[in-house]
């Protein structure tokens, strides 16, 4: 998106509104040189007159040629730009997420009061008849548009899938399984399809990269926010050194009853447990991941730009992360549930609140928890698709098992449930099975990886024929999310 104040034409580029669809990997074409091309779109319906590019936050900058996307139309909204850029005084490595580009466009044409009043109620009419992808391409027509397409909602919109590709030319897949409606998403650039999904928040993705750098990105906006490195330790509990492009040199140093003891290096970093949280209007955020025993967390308001480390006591690692509002419950391999609070902005160690065992499981089993709307704690032991559901008797203090979760629909990855409304089912359950493809790189296949389980009936009753078309596209991971824009849940 091109936003502009008042009459001014020098306007800044904003990720709201996806302006750059795609920059093209960057070729060398002469030594200390490079050519950076991709698509622009003004967002506000306004002709481009002139591209910039710069790689050092506006030290200096280039002019880059543009050609409109079809035709010969000069007052074109949307071209195609290309640039060759000078980096041979400053950089040694050229990393896409550097590359900042602004427009001039001409002056926005006053409209009468008259058709102001209408413009809404009419763009409004026209989105409530679109799908959507054709919702996502009128939002980009103006600034009008874009304002309108906020006011359209669903308060109880039903959950879709995500499924993340293993090549560039595709890089994700979404499935609407209420209405039955396929979407293929490309060009979401910077290397997305080596990234790995590890969590999520409404349309928000927690990503970790081929590098094993962290960022949060929102698959309709195409605003991406950059975490600290993991370099960027807080204290001396976790150390991590780059070694290599992909590779660390880990330290950890144990807490224990015994005293400290430090472990050896650690080449490999496999971050399984993670958990994330937007506030849509501050963009503030919360994201905590666990390696071995501890946990690291980072708030967009805490004072300092890096991971804050913490070894909770009596924890011998993770198996599951759960994050409701402000409570973070983990469950251990000791079989410990325990729920810490983080309080204020200042980015003081959690608060541990409560602690309490979980269920004796089978072996083989996998052990998940789930928080409720209401705040009560459940325990699902999960068999590929069967599923036992405990949850605590307040009275005895034992956990039973329930064939019933009330009014309420279980999403499995996010370890929360929603309200049983409109095209949400009470009693489902909405799980994938992504883990295991993500880390051993097998393709998800038909039948086996995301379902809707029936706990009253226990059985499954929803898989989906999509899987079945995906066999020459190695989609890597499945996920489930609700789709929401600017907060609000989408068309």
């Amino acid at each position: 998106m091109i936003s502009s104040d008042g009459d001014t034409k020098w306007s800044m580029l904003v990720p709201d509104l996806s302006t750059i669809y795609s920059l093209e990997d960057v070729k060398i074409v002469k030594p200390n040189k490079i050519i950076i091309k991709g698509y622009a779109v003004s967002g506000v319906g306004r002709a481009i007159e002139r591209l910039e590019i710069s790689l050092d936050q506006w030290n200096s900058s280039v002019e880059a040629s543009k050609t409109p996307k079809t035709g010969n139309n000069n007052n074109s909204a949307c071209v195609w730009f290309e640039a060759t850029v000078d980096v041979s005084q400053t950089y040694e490595v050229i990393a896409a997420k550097e590359i900042k580009v602004r427009a001039i466009v001409k002056k926005h044409k006053p409209v009468s009061v008259q058709w102001q009043t209408l413009v809404p109620d009419l763009i409004r009419s026209v989105f409530e008849r679109l799908n959507f992808v054709e919702f996502h391409r009128a939002r980009s027509i103006s600034l009008d548009w874009y304002s309108t397409a906020g006011l359209c909602y669903r308060q109880h919109p039903t959950p879709w899938l995500i499924l993340f590709s293993n090549i560039s030319r595709i890089s994700c897949k979404l499935i609407d399984p209420h209405n039955d409606k396929t979407y293929e998403v490309k060009d979401l650039g910077f290397d997305f399809h080596k990234s790995r999904c590890l969590a999520n928040c409404g349309s928000w993705f927690l990503m970790l990269d081929h590098r094993t750098d962290f960022y949060i990105f929102n698959l309709f906006t195409r605003e991406r926010i950059r975490l600290p490195s993991l370099e960027a330790m807080d204290g001396s509990q976790m150390r991590f050194e780059r070694t290599g492009e992909y590779d660390f040199e880990v330290t950890l140093d144990y807490k224990t009853k015994c005293g400290h003891f430090t472990s050896g290096k650690i080449r490999k970093v496999r971050i399984k447990n993670a958990v994330l949280w937007v506030d849509e209007k501050s963009r503030d955020y919360l994201v905590v991941w666990n390696l071995e025993c501890f946990i690291a967390y980072h708030k967009k308001s805490y004072s300092n730009n890096s991971w804050k480390v913490f070894q909770p006591l009596n924890m011998r690692g993770c198996v599951n992360m759960v994050l409701k509002e402000t409570k973070l419950y983990v469950l251990s391999l000791s079989k410990q549930i325990t729920v810490y609070e983080f309080c204020g902005g200042g980015g003081d160690t959690p608060n541990e609140c409560a602690s309490f065992r979980s269920p004796d499981f089978q072996k083989d089993l996998e052990n998940s928890l789930v928080v409720t709307l209401s705040g009560e704690v459940l325990m699902i032991a999960r068999k590929i698709c069967n599923f036992d559901i405990y949850k605590m008797d307040q009275s005895s203090s034992k956990w039973i098992k329930t064939n019933s979760i009330g009014n309420e629909a279980l999403l499995l990855d996010q370890g929360t449930t929603v309200e049983a409304k409109d095209g949400v089912r009470r009693n489902y359950v909405y799980f994938s099975n992504g883990e295991l493809h993500r880390y051993n790189e097998i393709s998800l296949c038909y039948g086996t990886n995301s379902c809707v389980y029936d706990i009253q009936t226990d059985k499954v009753v929803q898989c989906f024929h999509q899987f079945a078309d995906i066999s020459l596209i190695p989609f890597k991971d499945a996920r489930w999310f609700f789709p929401t824009f600017g907060g609000k849940w989408l068309l």
